[in-house]
């Protein structure tokens, strides 16, 4: 399958320094299994934790932005080694403060989301992508459609995009 970018040229990869995504239904497929006891799981593709390591690896910053307040965004971001930041309701200021904070123009930012808690964020900043599988008000606005599903290496096929030489190191 044929990548979907409406990215002008490759150039514009060349800035990025912070890949700031979701989680549930980016780094997961969006399901949740919930125990009698009310504890949450779900799957998350180790694909994404190498896509991680490369992005680091090249001096590209990865954080969890996440409109939950959930121990399993938490554990995975541990377990990755990078930042999350759960609970934020309000993305597009919280983004922006964030960006401010890091001293990042928005050209250094690339924004993954697959959901309409995304939308204000991802119609703000001008480098954005996608699950093949997000809703389709997030496609229509997002700069990149990924191949990949939610939670099927979504950040893996972002590594390979940013770092097309795909050099491990």
């Amino acid at each position: 399958m044929k990548k979907q970018s409406s990215f002008s040229s490759t150039n514009e990869f060349h800035s990025i320094k912070l890949v700031l995504s979701d989680f549930d239904g980016v780094m997961t497929d969006g399901r949740v299994i919930v125990s009698e006891t009310g504890e949450e799981s779900v799957f998350c593709n180790r694909l994404d934790g190498i896509g991680v390591r490369i992005l680091k690896n090249h001096g590209i910053e990865t954080v969890i932005i996440s409109s939950e307040s959930n121990n399993v965004v938490m554990k995975r971001s541990e377990k990755l080694n990078i930042t999350s930041h759960g609970n934020v309701s309000e993305k597009k200021a919280f983004v922006l403060e964030l960006i401010k904070t890091k001293n990042l123009a928005e050209n250094e930012v690339l924004y993954i989301g697959d959901e309409i808690n995304d939308y204000d964020i991802m119609n703000h900043l001008g480098l954005t992508a996608c699950p093949s599988d997000a809703h389709k008000k997030i496609k229509e606005i997002s700069k990149l459609k990924l191949n990949s599903k939610g939670g099927h290496g979504v950040i893996r096929e972002i590594a390979d995009i940013l770092i097309p030489k795909n050099v491990w190191k």
